[in-house]
């Protein structure tokens, strides 16, 4: 029975390292049209992450990924929502949208959840997508 909370632990707490990887990242926004004009985005990137962990699962069986960027990714997400408070924004990957929170005030510390993700699995591969290069690593590293 002891077994079982180790593995978990050892799953979603192994140690930082970029993985490369032809996923789509994983990137905070806020649309065109909020209270600024042009649309804000912060991908949530190796280069840019600090630690992403899998919470335990809540009543409902769901589970919560915390996200703590660093120096320069906090940098660009403060500059990202100081702007738009009050507007709704997204933590997508590619097309899907995995939350869509309010921002009730700038994120200016560089961390973030990101709740009601509905299996393990599918936590797991948001994380890993979280510890890919940024798109703009990744064309610099294909020319």
């Amino acid at each position: 029975m002891m077994i079982l909370p180790l593995v978990f632990f050892l799953l979603v707490n192994e140690p930082m390292e970029s993985k490369r990887q032809d996923v789509d990242p994983v990137a905070f926004r806020v649309p065109a049209g909020a209270a600024e004009a042009d649309q804000a985005r912060v991908e949530i990137c190796f280069d840019k992450l600090k630690a992403v962990s899998i919470g335990q699962p809540d009543r409902f069986g769901e589970f919560t990924l915390n996200v703590t960027l660093n120096k320069a990714g906090a940098l660009e997400l403060a500059q990202a929502t100081i702007p738009n408070v009050g507007s709704k924004a997204e933590i997508v990957q590619g097309n899907e949208t995995l939350v869509s929170p309010i921002i009730n005030e700038p994120l200016l510390g560089g961390s973030f959840a990101i709740s009601g993700v509905e299996t393990i699995a599918r936590a797991e591969q948001i994380r890993q997508a979280m510890q890919g290069r940024c798109s703009v690593v990744k064309d610099k590293l294909n020319d």
